[in-house]
Order: C-alpha cells, then sequence, then structure tokens
C-alpha cells in the first residue's frame, strides 16, 4: 500500500551504518570463535610452540603440488587422540579426539578484500534540458519538435560507465575440518552522479520542455533567451549501491580437491537514487508585467531509497589445481523490497524595490506531486559469480573473478517524474492537478570484475 506522509519525516541509512554493522558481525565472529575454545587452548604467544606452522590441514585442502612448487613440504597429520596424544606428539597443550594439534586459529579464519571495477544500470531520463539556435522565435524556443531544438540534458541514459567498489569479507570455520562456518561481507559501490550545468551567453536560449494538457501540445518554459533574459541551469542524476552478507556455511562434500558448500543467511542492500535541477533566470527588458532585473529561481529533486531485506540461499563450489583454484558460486535472495520516494519543489522571486517570496513547487515538482511516498513489495535478488585463485604462499591467495548481481521491483527517480504540467509555478493547481505521482516498477542490475587478495590464518 502506497503512502505518503510529510516530507519533514523523511530519514535514510546511509553507508556508515552498513559499515557498522558488518564490524559489530566481526566482532561476533570473534568472540564465537573464542567461545569455542577449550581451557586447555590457552597458548604463551611468545612461546615457540604457538609460532610453529600448523602440523594438519584438513583432508579436503591437499595441495600437494602447490606446497612443492613453493618450496615447501606438504603437512602431515600426527595422531591427536586422546590415546595418542603427547608433548612430542602435540607441541601446543591443545589436544583431544576432535580438537587439532596447532595454535587455535589454523586455517579456521579468513578475510578477503577485493577492489570491484563494475557497471551498472544507468537510469533512463526523459528530455529536462533543451537549447534552440539564435533567431528563433520565443513560442517555438526549447520546444520538443520544433526544427533546431536540441536536447542538452536527459532523453539518454546515464550513470552507465565503469566505476569503482570494494567487498570485504570475514569468515570463521566453527569446527577444525570446516564442515561448518559463518561468514559476512560488505559490498559499496562508490557514488555516481551524472552533472550538466550551462548559462548564456555561451548558450543564448535555454529551457526546460514540458507537455501541456490543456493544449494538447509540447511547450517549453524559457531560462535565457537573447536581449530580455538571462540565466543559468544545473542538473545531476547521482546513484549508489551497497549490500551486507551474514552467512552459515555447510558443507555437503569434499573430497579430491573439491568441495561444495550450501549457503543459509540474509542479506541487506540499499540502493540510493537522486535526480535534481535547478534555474535561475534575470529579465534584462521589460516583458509584459515584468520589469528588468526580476530574478526567478526554481527548483525540483526527486530522491528515491530502496532497502531490500530477505533470506538468502546459496550453493560455493571449489576445486583446486595445485596451486591454482577456480570457484563458481549462485546465490538467490527472497524478501521484501520497501522503497520511500522524497519528490520536493519549490520557487522564489524577488522583484527590484518590491521584496522577495518563495513558493511551494518547482517545475515538475509542484503541490500536486510534492510528498513522501512509501510502499513494499516482494522481492527476488539472485546473484552468480566465478573467481580464480592463485595461491602466493600457504595462506596468501591472489584472486581475480566476475559477479552478476540483479534486483527488480525497485524505485528510481527517472520513472517517477511526470512531465505532464497543468500549471506553471507559481500558478494554483487547476484542471488536472499535473504533475501527479505514482509508483513505477524498475529494474537494477550490477556486474563487473573484482581483484583481490584472501589471507587465511
Amino acid at each position: 500500500m502506497n503512502r505518503a506522509t510529510s516530507p519533514r519525516g523523511y530519514s535514510r541509512q546511509t553507508a556508515g551504518a552498513a559499515l557498522a554493522a558488518t564490524v559489530q558481525i566481526a566482532a561476533l565472529a570473534f568472540a564465537i570463535w573464542c567461545a569455542s575454545l577449550p581451557a586447555s587452548a590457552q597458548v604463551d604467544v611468545g612461546s615457540a610452540a604457538a609460532r610453529q606452522r600448523p602440523a594438519t590441514r584438513p583432508a579436503w585442502l591437499d595441495r600437494q603440488a602447490g606446497y612443492e612448487s613453493l618450496g615447501e613440504s606438504a603437512p602431515v597429520a600426527p595422531d591427536c587422540s586422546d590415546a595418542g596424544c603427547s608433548p612430542a606428539s602435540c607441541p601446543t597443550a591443545w589436544c583431544g579426539p576432535y580438537e587439532p594439534c596447532w595454535p587455535p586459529l589454523c586455517d579456521r579464519l579468513w578475510f578477503r578484500g577485493e577492489y570491484l571495477l563494475w557497471w551498472t544500470k544507468g537510469s533512463q531520463l526523459a528530455p529536462m534540458l533543451t537549447a534552440s539556435p539564435a533567431g528563433t522565435s520565443p513560442d517555438e524556443a526549447g520546444v520538443l519538435g520544433q526544427a533546431g531544438t536540441r536536447i542538452l540534458f536527459g532523453d539518454a541514459t546515464v550513470n552507465t560507465n565503469a566505476h569503482s567498489g570494494e567487498r570485504l569479507t570475514l569468515g570463521y570455520w566453527l569446527d577444525p575440518f570446516q564442515c561448518n562456518g559463518i561468514e559476512a561481507s560488505y559490498l559499496g559501490m562508490g557514488r555516481e552522479t551524472a552533472r550538466y550545468a550551462a548559462a548564456s551567453p555561451e548558450i543564448a536560449i535555454l529551457a526546460r520542455p514540458y507537455f501541456d494538457p490543456r493544449t494538447g501540445a509540447e511547450a517549453a518554459m524559457l531560462i535565457a533567451y537573447p536581449d530580455f533574459l538571462h540565466g543559468s541551469v544545473n542538473a545531476s542524476a547521482a546513484s549508489e549501491f551497497q549490500t551486507v552478507e551474514v552467512l552459515f556455511r555447510h558443507n555437503l562434500h569434499a573430497g579430491f580437491g573439491q568441495r561444495t558448500d550450501f549457503l543459509l543467511g540474509w542479506r541487506f542492500a540499499q540502493l540510493d537514487e537522486s535526480l535534481r535541477l535547478s534555474h535561475w533566470s534575470r529579465w534584462t527588458a521589460a516583458q509584459g508585467v515584468v520589469i528588468p532585473g526580476t530574478t526567478k529561481e526554481v527548483l525540483d529533486l526527486f530522491d528515491a531509497a530502496n532497502y531490500f531485506n530477505g533470506v538468502e540461499l546459496g550453493f560455493v563450489h571449489q576445486e583446486h589445481f595445485g596451486r591454482w583454484s577456480l570457484e563458481t558460486q549462485v546465490k538467490i535472495d527472497l524478501g521484501s523490497t520497501h522503497s520511500r520516494v522524497f519528490v520536493d519543489g519549490a520557487t522564489a522571486t524577488a522583484v527590484p524595490d518590491a521584496g522577495s517570496a518563495a513558493f511551494l513547487g518547482g517545475l515538475l515538482a509542484q503541490e500536486t506531486n510534492i510528498g513522501c511516498y512509501e510502499r513494499d513489495r516482494l522481492a527476488v535478488i539472485p546473484e552468480v559469480g566465478v573467481m580464480l585463485g592463485c595461491d602466493l604462499t600457504g595462506r596468501l591467495r591472489a584472486t581475480f573473478g566476475y559477479t552478476f548481481l540483479y534486483w527488480g521491483r525497485v524505485a528510481r527517480p527517472a520513472g517517477l517524474v511526470d512531465a505532464s504540467l497543468s500549471q506553471l509555478p507559481p500558478e494554483t493547481p487547476t484542471g488536472a492537478e499535473r504533475p501527479a505521482f505514482r509508483f513505477t516498477n524498475d529494474s537494477y542490475w550490477a556486474q563487473g570484475l573484482q581483484f583481490g587478495l584472501d589471507f587465511r590464518v
């Protein structure tokens, strides 16, 4: 159900909140690890035993060829059962029928940091700013469909270039045989913004186009025109995406250099986008009742925030070939997307020797569609990825991969703009009372390459 509320109540979560949640998850993982250690596992970190290399590794991770290529011998498992436990066979005090014989972490904690070079689905904008050649009459200047009219901003897809991001992953195996574990990750894409600015006299005729339902024809509001109107305009469209995952990882199959894990957990995703247009005009000559020196400033703002919370299921398959490894990953999330849209507009005028005034509503954001609107929709987010790894040492691995992620049924500013206007600011709404607000179902995807380092302790 759609709800309209006061703009003053509008607020949105930030990237800092998601990052703080990831830090808390990491602290929880460390606390679980500490709680899982037996009392006998308290080893003096300064002792030679605590600095000793692990005596064994899980069978699925047997990389004999990889260790030999690095000039190291493959680990050999000692007898760490209760019967075989002795200072000679178990150099640390950590002994027991199911506990490994090396310092506490021993390939149970891992961290991966990745640099992302991704492309995202851009925003398809309607024509927002136009220009006409000198000599065009004021009635036809900037009007779509008229000879010589060209579009300066809009009528195109923006924010489609590759941009940078990061993904941080922290995981911990709950048992020494790496059968069950927990994993938390944060992915954030840098804010991408498309901007445009213009002013007269560099561009002699500037205008903002719209459709007039009263006449059934295209029209335009002049921003700058030779001889009587000087003006400037600024436009921007911004987009930012981030997501947090917390997963339980369970091994389904392991052996002969292969491993398959089942994933179950939770995902939070956030998409913030905005569209902002503002222009300023000053009359240099009288036009009807408007005297020279009169100024007008108009602002339109469309802001959309989408929040996803849902259950995540997935599978991860790994294969090892000496020092090389190949990992494929498939995930699907089922949950709810909460969309919050904020529409705002304002007009300010100033008349010489008569003062100034401010009015609610701009050009595309007027009293008829201004407000804060919310809705909830069932949503699905699938994600697939593949990653190639190369062991640099026994603990450090370089990775290179590709990921694709899709998010449907989101609200995006470009689809929320109504270019049909039944009045101009600061006129009182009449007739069809346009522009109007209505939610539209749009989609978002992100895909690209990642380069990272994987460190295991």
